[in-house]
């Protein structure tokens, strides 16, 4: 069996009030080139289709056209695309009917019987004499079909011991076996990357079952493999990056597998972003703010990108104008210039540095710093930065409407 394994478009994203449409149009282009180079069984997209749970018409219709143009790229596709945390599963499924003529799967909540038992053959698609694909949407620990057993476990882990049994049972010929899930696996790379986003805590990959070949995992935007595992456990990553932390590679994964027990043959496919996030200079390297606005303007005016400053200050203030300085640096230009990301490093009375931290005008912010430079301020815990984020997504949902 062969996959194009991919999560976290997060379409309809906006970097600092810029639009991004025409970067995730060309990422989906992108994407459907690759499937008819590739021509694989099974596209499964893991998570966070959209940005947010209430995607404009426009980034809905990307969404749909785009699906038709792959499925007419490679009709013997199957794709098999589950919710994430920033998804409504309800959106995602409304036309599930519909897509299924068409192989395509939206699998967006934990299915349940009338009983209120799993359905765990509701998450299964079989792709005839190839294999099999578990899809596990995300889906917090307590909205899980309740524990019918007398051994102490969680519903989490109930369910992929569920859903491993239930595989085990339907795959008598031995093929590979791909299983889907939203979640962070404890252990995996978080660079660039905040965990307390979507309030999702770690989970241990013992409690996601044994049935799978190849876990195919969304959520964490920093594509890479779990260690231990024999490449048998990866984050695709995003395609594109969501913040300028996020300095790494941009990829797709292409998994291959001949028959279940095998370990996955893997490749890379890097996505080319036609105006990426740069930061100027790069972020370990931050510079006085006259000579980062010297920077900028001789940033070459033929490339389109997004700008962040980084500018390190003792004191950490700033002229009053350096806003207007930096926009009239990039003037003509082609490139965005987002925003000013201030380091500050203060020294004690033996000149030892202090770790330097990061204040940033709030606004045009993203969710990873607002809630960064909040725990700075105020030593929030945990359960505190879930609720400040959760609080950040309802305002920018209503402000939408």
């Amino acid at each position: 069996m062969k996959i194009i394994h991919t999560s976290d478009w997060h379409l309809g994203h906006k970097l600092y009030g810029f639009d991004r449409h025409q970067e995730q149009q060309s990422f989906l282009q992108q994407l459907t080139k690759i499937v008819k180079e590739e021509q694989p069984d099974a596209l499964v997209v893991s998570g966070d289709i959209f940005h947010t749970s209430a995607p404009s018409s426009e980034v809905q219709t990307m969404f749909v056209d785009s699906l038709l143009a792959i499925a007419e790229a490679y009709p013997e596709l199957v794709m098999v695309i589950t919710a994430g945390n920033h998804d409504s599963y309800a959106r995602l499924e409304i036309d599930k009917n519909l897509w299924a003529l068409h192989h395509v799967y939206m699998i967006g909540n934990v299915v349940q019987k009338e009983d209120k038992t799993a359905d765990y053959a509701a998450h299964i698609i079989a792709i005839p004499n190839k294999g099999f694909i578990a899809a596990v949407p995300h889906c917090y620990e307590q909205n899980f079909p309740a524990v019918n057993t007398s051994k102490e476990t969680s519903r989490m882990s109930a369910f992929f011991e569920g859903l491993s049994e239930e595989l085990q049972k339907m795959n008598k010929q031995q093929l590979p076996v791909v299983m889907m899930a939203h979640l962070t696996v404890a252990g995996c790379d978080l660079l660039g990357h905040d965990v307390n986003i979507g309030g999702m805590d770690s989970v241990d990959l013992t409690r996601l079952g044994k049935a799978y070949d190849y876990l195919a995992l969304g959520h964490i935007h920093r594509p890479q493999f779990i260690e231990g595992n024999s490449h048998r456990v990866r984050y695709s990553g995003t395609p594109l990056p969501i913040t300028f932390d996020e300095t790494f590679k941009h990829t797709v994964t292409v998994v291959e597998m001949e028959k279940h027990g095998d370990v996955p043959q893997c490749r890379e496919k890097e996505i080319v972003n036609p105006r990426p996030l740069v930061n100027v200079p790069e972020k370990e390297e931050a510079v006085d703010f006259e000579s980062a606005v010297a920077l900028l303007r001789s940033f070459d005016p033929d490339t389109p990108a997004y700008i962040r400053l980084n500018v390190l200050t003792e004191n950490g203030y700033l002229p009053a104008d350096c806003y207007e300085q930096a926009l009239a640096a990039t003037d003509g230009k082609k490139c965005n210039f987002c925003f000013i990301n201030r380091l500050i490093t203060e020294k004690n009375d033996s000149t030892e540095e202090k770790p330097q931290i990061f204040i940033d005008q709030l606004q045009n912010m993203s969710h990873h710093d607002i809630i960064h430079i909040a725990s700075l301020v105020m030593s929030l815990d945990e359960e505190q930065k879930k609720m400040l984020q959760e609080a950040i997504r309802f305002a920018e949902e209503n402000s939408q409407k």
